[in-house]
């Protein structure tokens, strides 16, 4: 299942709120042939993880932040 359109702005919000709560880290998985979500998520920290890989559901890019 794909992620609405306009998630982001919540999400890093709900990253933020965790990396204050002493969360250590942080990773996601956005589609990586959607540049816009890999932009959005770029613009609170998030950095490229790994290559882009097949999981059984779909091709995901990890992505992390670490506090």
């Amino acid at each position: 299942m794909r992620s609405a359109k306009g998630t982001a702005p919540g999400s890093r919000q709900h990253v933020d709120h965790l990396v204050h709560l002493g969360v250590p880290a942080v990773d996601i998985d956005p589609d990586p042939e959607t540049m816009r979500a890999r932009g959005a998520f770029a613009r609170p920290g998030f950095e490229r993880a790994a290559a882009p890989l097949d999981t059984r559901w779909d091709r995901a890019m990890l992505l992390h932040r670490f506090a």
